[in-house]
C-alpha cells in the first residue's frame, strides 16, 4: 500500500498564556519506489527548528534524520516545559526515588543535530554539533563537539540498557583555540572563560538515585573568570569512589594565587 502526500499545521497554545504557542508545519512525501521522506519546520518560544527524517520502508518509523536549530535559549525552554508541565517540571527529586528506570529499547534510528547557538544565561557555545544512534541496547553519542569563547569541546557519550539498568559512559576532551584580539559578538557578556579541560565519567545503576550514586570519575577544566581583570581559574575533582553515594572525593579549586 502505498502513501500518499500529507500536509499537516499543528499548533498548540497553553489556555490564556500566548508565550506558550507551539507551531508546527509538517509534509510527508512518499519516494518513486517505496518509503518516504517527512520535514517538519517547528517553532515555539523564539526558537525554530527543521527536521528532515524518513525511512525506505512504507509503514515504517523514521530509521534516519537530520535536525538543524538555529538557537537554543535554556531558559527559554525550561520555561516552555514549566507551562505545559506544571508542577511535574520541578519534581525532579520524586524522579530519583523512582523504583526503577525505563528500559531503553528503542526503535533503530541514526540521527545528526545541528545548533548554532546554545544559551544559558551569559554563557553560550556555538556551532554544536552531534551523531546519535537508537535501538534495542540503548543510546549512543559517538560524536560531539561545539564550541566556547576560547575553546573547543568533543566528546562521547553512551547509555547502554539491560535488565540491571543503564550504563553510562561519557569522555570530553576541552582544548584550547587561538584566541581573538576580542571575543566573537556571541561571547560577548561571557563570565567564565574554559580554555582546556577533560571529564571522564563512568556508572550503572537500575534507578536514578542508585545510578546518580554510582558516578565515578575525573573533571579538569582551566580558564579564567572575565571582571575588573582576568582571574586565572582551574578546577579539579573526583566523584567519590565509595558505592551507594554521591559526592565528590577530592576537589581542588585554584584562583589566582589562591587555593580552595
Amino acid at each position: 500500500l502505498r502513501l500518499a502526500q500529507v500536509r499537516l499545521q499543528l499548533t498548540a497554545t497553553a489556555p490564556g498564556n500566548v508565550d506558550s504557542a507551539i507551531a508546527a508545519a509538517i509534509v510527508l512525501q512518499p519516494a518513486e519506489q517505496s518509503g518516504y521522506s517527512l520535514a517538519a519546520d517547528i517553532t515555539a518560544a523564539g526558537m525554530s527548528a527543521a527536521v528532515a527524517s524518513g525511512n525506505s520502508r512504507n509503514w515504517e518509523l523514521p530509521d534516519q534524520s537530520s535536525t538543524s536549530i538555529k538557537q537554543l535559549d535554556i531558559a527559554r525552554l525550561q520555561a516552555l516545559a514549566g507551562i505545559y508541565l506544571g508542577e511535574s517540571a520541578g519534581e525532579g527529586s520524586k524522579a530519583l526515588q523512582a523504583p526503577a528506570l525505563p528500559r531503553l529499547s528503542l526503535p533503530v534510528h541514526e540521527g545528526r543535530v545541528s545548533i548554532g547557538e546554545i544559551r544559558w544565561q551569559d554563557e553560550v557555545g556555538t556551532d554544536t554539533r552531534f551523531d546519535f544512534s537508537t535501538g534495542p541496547a540503548g543510546v549512543n553519542v559517538p560524536s560531539l563537539s561545539s564550541s566556547g569563547p576560547e575553546g573547543r569541546l568533543q566528546g562521547q557519550l553512551s547509555i547502554a540498557d539491560s535488565a540491571a539498568g543503564w550504563q553510562v559512559g561519557l569522555t570530553a576532551e576541552l582544548q584550547a583555540a587561538t584566541p581573538g584580539t576580542r571575543l566573537a559578538a556571541p561571547f560577548a557578556d561571557s563570565d567564565w572563560i574554559w580554555r582546556q579541560g577533560s571529564a571522564r565519567i563512568s556508572g550503572q545503576g537500575g534507578t536514578w538515585e542508585g545510578l546518580l550514586n554510582a558516578l565515578q570519575g575525573d573533571i579538569a577544566l582551566s580558564g579564567f573568570h572575565r571582571g575588573a581583570v582576568k582571574t586565572p581559574v582551574s578546577i579539579t575533582a573526583r566523584l567519590d569512589t565509595q558505592p551507594g553515594q554521591f559526592a565528590l572525593e577530592t576537589i581542588d579549586m585554584e584562583l589566582a594565587d589562591g587555593r580552595v
